[in-house]
């Protein structure tokens, strides 16, 4: 999940250069502090299961993962390039963006729980630390909900 949120950092990182308004600029910031705390602390929870080895592959999360990580990073590098281009109004591509963010709350709150349920076990604090991460990714559906209504009819 930190590859993915490493990923998701990236885009909005484009799209907060982008952006032209600044109430939007503000909101897409926040999610993008969020977004790279988010992935210092998956890595450090996998570190602390894993030995303190290097967080895995591409590859390796894939498989681990299934198709909800291939997908979201699929999406995520197509919303990416979109921003790049230039050729479409940021709105458009907020929009897109709350389907990964609902599916990263999805995944934060009930099937990464799943995966490492001894880790939870032995280290309790990593529990609550991902429910306020899955809180968090909630919180980013809301703000960007509004972010696209604070653009609409603006053209950007």
């Amino acid at each position: 999940m930190a590859l993915l949120e490493d990923s998701a950092a990236e885009l909005y990182e484009k799209l907060v250069k982008r952006c032209e308004n600044n109430q939007v600029k503000l909101i897409l910031l926040e999610i993008l502090y969020e977004t790279k705390k988010h992935g210092e602390l998956l890595r450090y929870i996998y570190k602390m299961g894993d030995g303190g080895k290097t967080i895995p592959s591409y590859g390796k999360c894939e498989e681990e993962m299934g198709s909800l990580f291939k997908n979201s990073l699929e999406l995520i590098t197509r919303l990416r390039k979109r921003v790049e281009r230039g050729a479409e109004p940021i709105k458009s591509i907020i929009m897109d963006s709350i389907s990964f963010e609902k599916g990263f709350a999805e995944e934060y709150s009930s099937g990464i729980y799943a995966k490492i349920s001894s880790l939870v076990e032995t280290a309790p604090t990593i529990k609550e630390v991902l429910n306020h991460i899955a809180e968090d990714e909630e919180r980013h559906v809301k703000m960007l909900q509004l972010a696209s209504k604070l653009l609409s009819g603006s053209g950007q």
